[in-house]
């Protein structure tokens, strides 16, 4: 293998710290030899971990907005620019990507975070809007399958391109053990703080967490609830309408978002993780990335009770599912977990003998890898 071959990953809707793009898939590959460029929008250029980020100024008023103004950036700057290798992370590049592949004729790659046609079904607009979203995507995820080697982070929604072709990979979301070692705690049974890490949003459950906390406290518990991540989809509004939010100002912090490695440095103070997303979208269906996270810095989880969820959390007996519309079913396992000790060392003896087993991002990577060999043969 060519150790200097040149990939440029680029994504306009993403942060340049991204946990999938930049700590898995750049720093991963850039340690493999890799010429790693990451191309984004609003941020600041630099080097960091050897990858080489560049960072272009964007201004734009909205989604649709972004997505015709970054083509065209991205175009003039991959027109003074040679890769051997495009990847790209978000729906709305998908005509660049297609200009790259059909008029510049370069090898791409479409690497898919999420399932984006069922994204948009769920979205809240006109019938007549919506319907003419739908097939503009239709007709664009078509053309990506037929165009692109895709990369799918989960199995849920290989159906989507499996009957169109053969050129894709199952690439999933499992986390880089070795970076997530240093925030390893050996004996968390007599901390009290709870631990949540991603966006927060409704989907995301954020309500029902909150009462639940908010019963946790009424029992005269001692405990802070580190919530860290951006508050998406207008949440922030709907959680100050909350008649007890207040009663909750000095157990619950929201951190915003962070760098991933200021975010589990958080983590060290914690007893166990939550992962308790509604059961709406395509949740029920994909894997719990976070479960993941938790369980390499040896941290129990309280995840939904969804059959997926279940069978991970069950098989490693690494914590405890929770039906994710009760906050009363809420507070009775975070109690359990709290005060539970006996049951609580089990659980962490268990992560303890999994962990380096299954799950790991290495052989996520090593598939990676071997698709951008299939390319460049």
């Amino acid at each position: 293998m060519n150790k200097k071959l040149k990939i440029c990953h680029f994504t306009s809707a993403h942060v340049d710290t991204d946990t999938r793009i930049f700590y898995r898939q750049c720093v991963g590959l850039a340690k493999l030899g890799y010429q790693i460029d990451l191309l984004t929008l609003n941020g600041e250029s630099k080097i960091k971990e050897a990858v080489n980020i560049i960072s272009l100024e964007l201004k734009y008023k909205n989604i649709f907005h972004r997505s015709i103004k970054s083509t065209y950036i991205f175009y003039n700057f991959f027109k003074n620019s040679a890769y051997d290798i495009y990847q790209f992370h978000d729906p709305e590049l998908i005509p660049l990507g297609l200009i790259l592949r059909w008029f510049l004729k370069k090898k791409v790659v479409f690497d898919i975070h999420e399932n984006f046609l069922e994204q948009i079904k769920r979205r809240q607009m006109n019938y007549l809007l919506k319907k003419t979203t739908i097939l503009t995507a239709k007709a664009l995820n078509y053309f990506s399958a037929k165009s692109f080697y895709i990369l799918l982070a989960e199995k849920s929604y290989e159906s989507n391109y499996n009957k169109k072709t053969t050129n894709y990979e199952i690439i999933y979301n499992y986390p880089d053990t070795n970076f997530f070692s240093k925030y390893r705690v050996s004996d968390r049974g007599d901390l009290k703080d709870i631990f949540y890490v991603g966006l927060i949003s409704y989907d995301r459950n954020i309500i029902n967490i909150l009462d639940a906390l908010k019963i946790l406290k009424d029992r005269g518990h001692k405990f802070k609830f580190h919530c860290i991540g951006p508050l998406v989809d207008g949440i922030e509004s709907e959680i100050h309408k909350l008649k007890f939010i207040d009663d909750l100002k000095n157990v619950v912090q929201f951190y915003g978002r962070m760098d991933l490695n200021e975010a589990y440095e958080i983590s060290r103070n914690c007893k166990f993780g939550l992962a308790i997303l509604k059961g709406t979208g395509n949740y029920k269906n994909s894997y719990p990335t976070k479960i993941f996270e938790y369980y390499s810095i040896l941290m129990p989880v309280l995840a939904s009770n969804f059959p997926l969820y279940n069978s991970v959390v069950n098989e490693i007996e690494g914590g405890e599912n929770v039906n994710p519309e009760s906050p009363k079913e809420i507070a009775d396992k975070m109690e359990e977990m709290l005060v539970d000790n006996m049951k609580f060392d089990k659980y962490m003896m268990q992560i303890k003998n999994d962990l380096s087993r299954r799950f790991t991002w290495s052989k996520e990577l090593e598939k990676l890898v071997n698709v951008y060999k299939k390319l460049n043969s």
